[in-house]
């Protein structure tokens, strides 16, 4: 289970960008790491256990400050598949957990993945007609 939870970090570098995990405070990490333990253990939860996983889910998902929390979306993919990380997802951000808006600019953000960094205000995004 470990090299699970600490490689989450390795996959999110080398499926998004290299530093999309440097703003993250050594309490962000673990939250991050205790993310991704609690996806697995969704992924082996009956369905009675299931319900509580979700709940601890969104709290760990809560404890990531806004703009990193696509982090804890995309780690999904690294225990289950991009199709699963979707469905979990939206069961996860149900109560405001999940990225909605940049909030340096106001940016709707891509929740599909494809953009997890605001397309706008991201080093190299546009910045013409910025909201």
């Amino acid at each position: 289970m470990t090299a699970r939870c600490d490689g989450a970090e390795v996959f999110l570098r080398s499926n998004y960008y290299p530093a999309c995990t440097a703003e993250l405070t050594p309490e962000g990490a673990q939250a991050l790491r205790a993310f991704v333990h609690l996806v697995s253990a969704f992924a082996h939860a009956g369905d009675e256990g299931r319900e509580s996983v979700l709940a601890a889910l969104r709290a760990t998902a809560l404890c990531l400050p806004r703009r990193q929390r696509w982090l804890a979306r995309e780690a999904i993919a690294s225990v289950l598949s991009f199709g699963d990380r979707h469905l979990l997802w939206s069961r996860v951000a149900q109560d405001g957990a999940g990225p909605e808006d940049c909030e340096d600019c106001g940016a709707l953000l891509e929740n599909d993945g494809s953009t997890p960094w605001c397309p706008v205000c991201a080093p190299g995004g546009q910045t013409e007609g910025a909201l």
